[in-house]
């Protein structure tokens, strides 16, 4: 991976908070303090609930499966909501990584001395984790900032979340799922070809929760996407 490839994922992924004071710098300070080029940071992690509903991990280190919170004053009225939305991110990032989520907190209500020492706590905790990691050989390096979608599902015949992979438009996404030729494509679902034939326009499949199976040249879904 080319230095200007993660300089440019960097500058996007941790310029996704400007507009959020207190998180923004939380965010910031982590991964500067962190010093750890080989781990990827991912910013407003999106987790869908199994209800539809859905959440985002301020700041997510999927190789440590550790997320940072950055709670405001507000959170202290909130806390049994909290408490359940951590209980549902846990559980749907198990299912789909196999091992356990860890959340950790800053609280940025207190004095500029306790963010700092919070701040500095995570820190340790996520590089204790990582070089754990390590040493126990777990620990897969960050080497692509962006994995090419084609070639990476190419000789694949299923597609899960847990493969880390996006795609730039829902058609690049139906069209390799699918095998289809869309150019462009605007829905949140899709009729697939070879179905519509049978069942006309009754039979759709949802984009990113599509559950479509197809031989040939299409791919299978493992999960619903989380990201």
């Amino acid at each position: 991976m080319s230095g200007a490839d993660k300089l440019g994922y960097l500058i996007r992924a941790l310029s996704r908070t400007k507009r959020k004071d207190y998180e923004n710098y939380v965010v910031n300070a982590i991964w500067n303090r962190l010093a750890m080029d080989d781990v990827k940071p991912v910013t407003q992690q999106l987790v869908l609930w199994p209800d539809g509903r859905r959440s985002f991990v301020d700041l997510y280190f999927p190789q440590a499966m550790i997320g940072v919170e950055c709670d405001e004053a507000y959170h202290q009225r909130q806390r049994e909501r909290d408490r359940e939305r951590e209980i549902t991110i846990t559980d749907v990032l198990r299912q789909i990584r196999g091992e356990d989520y860890r959340a950790l907190h800053v609280d940025v209500s207190g004095s500029y001395e306790q963010v700092e020492r919070s701040i500095d706590d995570c820190v340790r905790r996520i590089r204790a984790e990582i070089e754990r990691r390590r040493q126990a050989n777990e620990f897969t390096p960050w080497t692509e900032a962006y994995v090419d979608y084609k070639e990476f599902y190419k000789t694949r015949d299923a597609v899960s979340v847990a493969d880390d992979v996006g795609f730039p438009r829902i058609a690049d996404a139906v069209n390799t799922l699918c095998g289809s030729e869309y150019k462009r494509f605007q829905e949140s679902w899709f009729v697939p070809s070879v179905m519509r034939q049978w069942y006309g326009d009754r039979y759709r499949s949802l984009v990113p929760e599509a559950r479509h199976r197809r031989e040939g040249r299409g791919k299978r879904l493992e999960q619903p996407a989380v990201r």
